[in-house]
């Protein structure tokens, strides 16, 4: 009787054995690919002089001495204060690439009061649960104050394009991008807004903020003032603001014969849509890259 373990081994052996040689070259052609694309950027982290401090930046660039246009990137605001001060990254790394696989450097601080900057919380809302009157101008300034000392200091940088400067900021991080293009920083030539806003209740009644009228005369004034175009991106599902005080406050802003697009999205899959920056990068994206077409940069 022939021995049952003898003679040419199953072709299932050799098939499995053929899957694996090719996962395995897979995973070698992916890590070469992540090898290289980590070899054309640089990533550091600087300090920029604000006042009587300096904020700890991110900067990610392009390889290569540029000169490169420049996104100056403004964080959102965690809703409690260990979420604030524990903030480990000032623009997450999703971001941060689709910037430089375009060709921009980033400049991203993070502001007095979060992360590693540390300091008062000047953005702090003195409303709790709305009970008092918000002061919404203060915050939108204090948030908008760091993006201007970014600015300035990346005209001073060789690597840099000083005279093609993009704002983009996400819910209070927005408002604060809005706040500095109000003041007609030379240089700035375009903005986008992810869920812009202040005044967020998401606990304690989702969907609807405090006193978004507040913040309604706030866009309606700075939609006075700012002159470069700018591109407002909203989600349907957004807990902060609710689909509907967007559509209202970009009215107001665009009243003042500011020029911008607005665009609400689709619901950000299973979670709060003011996260549509960070969790939904495949709705805004392709509208992001036909905004950046438009400026010829």
């Amino acid at each position: 009787m022939a021995d049952s373990m003898s003679g040419p081994r199953p072709a299932g052996r050799h098939r499995f054995r053929a899957v694996r040689a090719i996962v395995a070259a897979c995973a070698l052609v992916l890590a070469l690919a992540g090898l290289a694309e980590a070899q054309d950027r640089v990533s550091d982290t600087v300090r920029i002089p604000l006042d009587r401090i300096e904020m700890t930046t991110e900067l990610h660039r392009p390889a290569g001495p540029g000169p490169f246009p420049v996104v100056v990137f403004a964080h959102g605001r965690p809703v409690d204060h260990h979420g604030r001060t524990a903030l480990a990254r000032s623009i997450p790394r999703d971001q941060a690439a689709f910037w430089v696989r375009r060709g921009f450097a980033v400049v991203a601080p993070f502001r007095p009061g979060y992360g590693p900057t540390g300091g008062t919380d000047v953005e702090a809302l003195h409303a709790r649960n709305c009970e008092r009157t918000p002061d919404y101008r203060r915050i939108a300034e204090a948030a908008g104050r760091p993006v201007e000392a970014a600015i300035a200091w990346a005209q001073q940088q060789p690597w840099a394009r000083r005279d093609r400067i993009l704002l983009v900021g996400t819910s209070v991080g927005a408002l604060g991008i809005l706040a500095a293009a109000a003041r007609q920083p030379e240089g700035v030539v375009a903005y986008v807004d992810f869920s812009g806003g202040a005044g967020a209740l998401p606990r304690q009644s989702p969907g609807r903020s405090c006193r978004p009228d507040i913040v309604t005369a706030l866009f309606a004034e700075y939609g006075r003032s700012i002159r470069i175009p700018g591109l407002w991106l909203y989600a349907e599902n957004d807990l902060a603001w609710g689909p509907e005080v967007p559509k209202i406050w970009h009215k107001a802003f665009a009243e003042g014969g500011a020029r911008s697009s607005f665009v609400m999205t689709p619901a950000v899959p299973g979670v709060d849509g003011n996260l549509l920056m960070l969790r939904g990068q495949k709705l805004w994206a392709p509208i992001v890259r036909g905004f950046i077409a438009s400026l010829m940069f």
